[in-house]
């Protein structure tokens, strides 16, 4: 994997990040992967289970509040889809987010959505999922804005109907490269304390990053 490093000016101390050519050979093959595009939202309402654990005010444990005065579910916006680090948490223009997952078969946006997305995005989403899967992620009835939960277990059928493509030929996102998205904007140094961790320890990284169980990922991601 290439890195590229800097000095901190003033700072007795180095920076490493992944290489844009290392960025953009890992967005390609995400784009031209199995994976549909929902897959992106799948994983924000992941992430946000993971950064708001423990905290009381959340129900239950698996509980994803949707809307902007939802810190954990913006900042997993963000997290996942914005294309720049310098991104506010709710802008208020522009098209500042990507979906990396199957973006090469969007012949009109490629990938890209609105100022919106944080509002019209993964929670439409996922609201839609409540008619034709109504297991994978469920709608808390009775909450305003829009709150949802995972199921205690995970229904891999499920995963590969809503969040995969029918043709098995099309390969399944890798690992790396999804690692590699996650950590687009990363100090390497500063997050993993070496300025060129493996490909192994990306990976492990951002499996816990996105608090993803074996079923998510055997049937959702390959692990070359």
């Amino acid at each position: 994997m290439q890195m590229r490093s800097s000095a901190l000016g003033g700072v007795n101390r180095m920076t490493s990040y992944l290489s844009a050519e290392s960025i953009k050979a890992a967005l390609d093959a995400l784009g031209i992967s199995r994976a549909l595009p929902a897959l992106t939202d799948y994983l924000i309402f992941k992430r946000a289970v993971v950064i708001q654990a423990g905290d009381p005010d959340f129900d239950l444990p698996q509980e994803v509040r949707t809307g902007k005065k939802s810190e954990p579910f913006l900042t997993a916006v963000r997290e996942m889809a914005a294309w720049r680090d310098d991104l506010e948490v709710a802008p208020e223009e522009g098209s500042p987010y990507l979906k990396p997952f199957g973006y090469d078969r969007d012949k009109t946006g490629r990938g890209y959505v609105s100022h919106r997305y944080w509002s019209n995005g993964p929670s439409d989403t996922v609201n839609s999922w409540q008619f034709r899967e109504p297991g994978l992620i469920i709608r808390v009835a009775g909450k305003s804005p829009m709150t949802f939960t995972f199921p205690e277990t995970t229904d891999p059928e499920a995963l590969q109907r809503i969040l995969l493509l029918g043709n098995a030929q099309i390969p399944l996102p890798r690992l790396i490269d999804c690692a590699v998205w996650w950590f687009r904007f990363a100090d390497l140094d500063a997050k993993f304390g070496v300025s060129e961790p493996s490909d192994e320890r990306l990976v492990d990284q951002f499996v816990a990053d996105l608090g993803l169980n074996d079923v998510e990922i055997r049937t959702l991601f390959d692990r070359a």
